[in-house]
């Protein structure tokens, strides 16, 4: 009996000997991710839907990437369209469905086209990292046929170029941004 009590003290003592130890161990491991932790730079915040959606494009047109580029867009006639409360075909045969929107479509092309091209005041995209979003330029409300209206914003973007980041301000394109079914989508490439 009692050498059962006395194995009973061992288990029990080599117990708290682990205890203490791992203990001690999770408390400095603890102290040196702190340590780590402070040595870290912080963490930027998450991407706003803006900064998505305008690195989506700037990578686009980068890469002359025009499929990618549509992605990211919508027109006014979409609006319209909505407004209109009609079924696809419905769309399709209607003026903003079969005339308004095709050349909407082809306008963002010939946005894209000029953007990817480059020249002088343009934005250099292939030569160019995104950065985030630049400068609020114009915000506001624009009708859409037939009825309705909808929100848009007008930004710069932020660039990393030989070595600097700029925001692109003074340069073209802009970017006009409106919300579409909860989503931010690009309006247009704006050169004025």
């Amino acid at each position: 009996m009692k050498r059962s009590s006395h194995s009973a003290w061992t288990v029990v003592l080599f117990g708290l000997l682990l205890f203490v130890l791992c203990c001690s161990c999770s408390s400095k491991d603890a102290d040196d991710s702190q340590d780590q932790d402070a040595a870290q730079p912080a963490k930027s915040a998450p991407a706003t839907p803006e900064e998505t959606l305008l690195r989506m494009v700037c990578n686009s047109i980068a890469k002359n990437d025009y499929s990618s580029f549509q992605r990211a867009t919508i027109t006014a006639a979409d609006f319209a369209l909505e407004a209109m409360n009609i079924s696809s075909m419905q769309a399709s045969q209607s003026y903003v469905g079969s005339s308004l929107r095709p050349t909407q479509r082809q306008k963002q092309k010939e946005q894209f086209d000029k953007a990817a091209a480059g020249g002088p005041g343009l934005i250099d995209f292939a030569n160019s990292t995104f950065v985030g979003v630049g400068s609020l330029i114009e915000s506001g409300n624009e009708q859409s046929m037939p009825k309705g209206s909808y929100a848009y914003n007008i930004y710069s973007v932020k660039i990393e170029t030989n070595g600097q980041t700029i925001d692109t301000k003074d340069m073209f394109p802009k970017f006009k941004i409106v919300t579409w079914k909860g989503s931010q989508r690009l309006m247009r490439l704006v050169y004025e």
